[in-house]
């Protein structure tokens, strides 16, 4: 009972930053943006230990072989690529903190769109629900090979769509850009 609970929790905890992770390009305010970055590093971090509890336990919790490295991949990689683009989107936020209600501008909603932020923790979530039903689940149609593939196809959904929007905000931004203006030497 307490290994289920484990698992779940770490469900939980994935879950939670994906839909953090997905709605943060989304924030109205650099303020807003820089409370949400913090939220979801500590979202990750709490995912990351439980994942690692998960791990160590083992046996107990049925997460042993490919389930572990099914669990164990996305993670590391989520943990690996979140916390350095987080810090990069908290600094970039942290120059309007004298002005808590400006809005957040096209190049800093760019920055938390970028898919090495969202994409990651999504397919970690997707993952340790495919974990969890083939660990927790009854059915026999839940099997490991369902769940990595449905994780691979939807992680390669997720992907695209991160890119999409990342490209579209990021166009954005550079057409709000002022204009470089080229300057010529003075001919003779």
């Amino acid at each position: 009972m307490t290994a289920d609970l484990l698992v779940l929790s770490v469900c939980a905890a994935w879950t939670g930053a994906a839909l953090l992770a997905g709605a943060l390009p989304q924030t109205r305010t650099a303020c807003a943006l820089r409370r949400r970055t913090r939220w979801l590093s500590a979202l990750v971090a709490a995912g990351g230990t439980g994942v690692v509890l998960v791990l160590a336990a083992g046996a107990a919790t049925g997460v042993t072989g490919a389930r572990a490295l099914l669990l164990g991949a996305p993670a590391a990689l989520a943990g690996a690529t979140a916390f350095a683009l987080l810090a990069r989107v908290r600094s970039y936020a942290d120059a309007f903190t004298t002005a808590p209600a400006a809005p957040a501008s096209p190049g800093l909603r760019a920055a938390a769109a970028r898919p090495l932020l969202a994409a990651p923790i999504q397919v970690t979530a997707l993952a340790a629900f495919g974990v969890a039903a083939s660990t927790l689940g009854p059915h026999p149609l839940v099997g490991l090979g369902v769940a990595g593939t449905l994780v691979a196809a939807a992680g390669l959904a997720t992907a695209i769509g991160h890119s999409v929007r990342h490209s579209i905000l990021a166009e954005g931004a550079l057409r709000l850009a002022p204009a470089r203006v080229a300057i010529r030497p003075l001919s003779r």
